[in-house]
């Protein structure tokens, strides 16, 4: 008997890893063309002989700040949404139902 094979992806394929993001040269970035990230000096700077300068992205890892009380602050107000869409479905199809028994 041959052993049933699985459709799911191995472990070692499904977990990707994390890459620092692409940062291109500032001279590139300003000009805004791709920059080919060689280092010390990409290709532009180094056929134009500019000075290639790389900075590292300030991005702090997490959620911004207020984000979570915004979502629970949503979440609180959903009743009300609910509430509202269902009082403005009934007002709506009572309106097309006296429409409709008035038509007839």
């Amino acid at each position: 008997m041959s052993s049933p094979t699985s459709c799911a992806p191995s472990l070692s394929s499904s977990v990707a890893k994390r890459k620092e993001p692409k940062t291109a040269c500032l001279l590139c970035r300003r000009r805004k063309v791709a920059c080919d990230r060689r280092r010390p000096k990409c290709g532009l700077c180094s056929r134009n002989d500019f000075d290639c300068t790389y900075t590292a992205r300030e991005r702090r890892p997490g959620l911004r700040a207020g984000y979570v009380s915004q979502l629970e602050e949503r979440i609180g107000r959903s009743p009300e949404y609910v509430r509202a869409g269902h009082d403005h479905y009934q007002t709506t199809c009572y309106a097309n139902m006296r429409t409709r028994l008035a038509l007839s």
